[in-house]
Parts: structure tokens; sequence; C-alpha cells
């Protein structure tokens, strides 16, 4: 069934989706839903779930045809994708149906760090640094410092809002394995220092990556532990928390306390 595509500032694009877990019928008939509706429109590309108002990690991409495609399987349907590799970075001009009059030119893929040696454990030494040092922070994403790789690191220890805490994390390569269901909270970021919002993010979280050691590790977080994850895991992807905004009278000025 071809089904209407949503645009901005309708709030299911704005939040993570959740899981799909098993894929039975229903998800089936989402999976046709969303080829249906890409078929149907002029010159897209691809769909996502969220895009025709279903909260669920899913999405099909089909670029058979396109003048700029090089690798092409054809029709894509994915359940519950995750980011195995990726890299190096290009910039390339975008548009997208949920957004209907814009188009942009988009940084894609920070690159994975793959072997944890020397020179990434450097780095998880600067995140650490740098989360300590300022005040306030529970966590700092490898793209803050300037550095174009997959890391970041998070410590909500003693924060009043936490349930699980692990301490300090340092995580290379994460990617998200579970996650959901979703919960408004307010959020703040070093890189948009004078600016809070209101984010729907998932209150309970599983995310998978390597550690110091080059260890595989996984970490079971939820409340604000799992928002710290997935703030700072946002940052891998070139989000910032404005980017993921419930609505845009949703963001505040950030209070300064005398």
């Amino acid at each position: 069934m071809i089904r209407p595509v949503v645009s901005l500032p309708e709030p299911v694009l704005s939040r993570p989706a959740e899981l799909v877990g098993v894929v039975d019928e229903a998800a089936r008939r989402l999976g046709v839903d969303l080829l249906d509706t890409m078929r149907a429109a002029d010159h897209s590309v691809g769909v996502a779930a969220p895009q025709i108002g279903v909260s669920r990690r899913a999405f099909c991409v089909d670029v058979t045809g396109h003048r700029k495609a090089r690798s092409c399987h054809g029709e894509i349907l994915l359940f519950d994708p995750v980011v195995v590799r990726a890299g190096p970075i290009e910039v390339g001009r975008e548009g997208c149906m949920s957004v209907p009059d814009l188009t942009g030119d988009v940084a894609r893929a920070l690159e994975l760090v793959g072997v944890v040696d020397e020179a990434a454990r450097r780095l998880g030494v600067d995140l650490l640094d740098t989360m300590r040092a300022a005040d306030h922070s529970v966590g700092v994403a490898a793209p803050q410092i300037g550095v174009s790789k997959r890391a970041f690191c998070v410590d909500v220890t003693g924060h009043r809002k936490a349930r699980s805490c692990h301490g300090e994390i340092l995580l290379f390569d994460p990617v998200v394995v579970r996650a959901g269901p979703i919960e408004v909270g307010r959020e703040g970021c070093m890189s948009v220092p004078d600016l809070t919002g209101d984010v729907a993010r998932a209150l309970e979280i599983v995310v998978r990556g390597l550690d110091v050691d080059g260890r595989e590790v996984t970490i079971e977080a939820d409340a604000f532990e799992a928002r710290a994850l997935q703030h700072e895991l946002d940052h891998l992807d070139g989000l910032l928390f404005l980017d993921r905004v419930v609505s845009e009278d949703r963001i505040f000025r950030r209070r300064v306390y005398r």
C-alpha cells in the first residue's frame, strides 16, 4: 500500500525508531508499504519507516539507474540495520521527501577506528581528559575534539537522573544492538553551549563496541546513561541534539546560575 510521506515538524521524524525484533507478518506488511511508497514517488531512492509515520527501524533503498551509482543491489529492504564499517568521508548533495523544498551538502560516514592501536588509545585518553576537565560534562565524542573517528566516552557517575551507571565508558566503533521504549528529556551539549532542548530518546539501550584493549564489549544502559550514550552516538553520525528536538518550541536558552 502506498502511504503518505510525512514532513517536518512531524515528531516521528525526530525521535529514535524502535527495533522491529521479529520479522513477522506485520513487519512484512510494513516492508511492502515501504517498497510501494518508494516505487510510487518520483526520483525516490529510499524510504524509511518514520517517513510513513511508523516508528520502527526499517527502510528500503533502490539506486537502480541512478547516474551517480556504482554499487547497486537493486531493491534493498532491511529491518534493524546496523553499520559494521564505514569510511572515508565524502561530501554530496542530498534531498529528502520529508523536507521537500530543500537540499543540502552533507558529509557522510566518520571513519571506523578498526584496530585499537596506540593512536586510538591516545585518542581515548584525550576524550577522557576532555570530559573530566569540563564542568558537568557526561560525555565527549571524537568529532567534538576535531577527530573524524567513531569513538566516544561517557560517565554519568553521581548524576541525579542516572539509574544504570558503568562509570567511565570508552568505546570505539560502537553500534546499537537494541533500543526502546521512547522517553522525552532535556539535553545540552558542549558543542552548543548556549542552548538546551527536549529530545526523544530510547529509555533502554544495548550498545556494542571495542574497549581500550580492542576487546568487544556490550553495555546495557537505561535512563540517563542510555540518553548520554545515544547523544554521543549521534555525534558520530553528524547529528546534534538540535537535530532531534521534538519541536521548534522545545529549544531553550541555557540557564545561568549565579
